[in-house]
């Protein structure tokens, strides 16, 4: 993933236009980050996600939408809470650090409206995650105690 990133980052223009197979080249970097942030992907081999998504958003953007951003990040938070892995966790991470560092208040706002989202931990168990607590330095310096202090909810 990380020299997917890196292509990302080069080649924003060519992915943002390009076509492959009659299929938007950018819907298709997506597909490959949305398997990346699944939670039957081995930490270990989805490690740098977390880049890939960061640069997608950055060069990207306006050729993913507003709603393909939000399931982006969604989804890196889902993937965040079931990570056991640190050098995933941090790479999930960064992608909100570096999205705050650049556009500040509209990412705070987007968290804070995200209110709670469902979750599963890897036992199978269901509940509500608040984004904006779990994503916090308050919320992630305790992300272990929090993860096993979510709201049950039976689906």
């Amino acid at each position: 993933p990380r020299e997917f990133a890196s292509f990302v980052n080069k080649a924003a223009p060519q992915i943002a236009t390009g076509n492959v197979n009659g299929k938007p080249m950018v819907a298709l970097v997506c597909e490959v980050a949305s398997k990346l942030l699944s939670p039957e992907i081995d930490d270990i081999a989805a490690f740098t996600v977390g880049e890939l998504v960061t640069q997608l958003i950055l060069k990207v953007a306006d050729h993913i939408g507003q709603k393909g951003i939000q399931d982006l990040l969604i989804a890196v938070i889902r993937r965040l809470y079931t990570a056991t892995y640190p050098t995933l966790e941090q790479s999930l991470l960064m992608v909100f650090a570096r999205l705050v560092h650049q556009h500040g208040k509209k990412i705070i706002d987007f968290l804070g409206e995200a209110g709670e989202i469902l979750v599963q931990n890897k036992k199978g168990a269901q509940g509500n995650l608040n984004v904006i607590h779990f994503i916090s330095i308050s919320g992630w310096s305790h992300t272990k105690t929090y993860k096993d202090c979510i709201t049950s909810k039976s689906v």
